[in-house]
């Protein structure tokens, strides 16, 4: 009797530990899925990032490229206006 009571308590025992076991595993894996979810959610804002970076620096170029393109025009202008100016004095 003494015996089946000292077995059942160790199955309880044990059934317990299993339990504490599992539950344990369970958090591991749950704390693994958040960090995993972290670094994906840190790796997609790093993407945004560089991409607005990208398009901030062509955005800079574009700009760059069509204040040339005025400065040209500008310059264009200047050597037509002194031109006509030159052939009136010439005339």
């Amino acid at each position: 009797m003494e015996e089946e009571i000292e077995e059942e308590k160790e199955e309880v025992i044990e059934e317990e530990l299993e339990e504490e076991d599992e539950i344990e595993e369970k958090e591991k894996e749950e704390e693994e899925r958040k960090r995993k979810r972290k670094e994906k959610k840190k790796e997609i804002e790093k993407e945004e990032i560089e991409e607005k970076e990208e398009d901030n620096k062509i955005m800079e170029e574009e700009i760059e490229e069509e204040k040339e393109e005025v400065i040209e025009e500008e310059l264009e202008e200047k050597d037509e206006i002194e031109e006509d100016e030159e052939k009136k004095e010439k005339e």
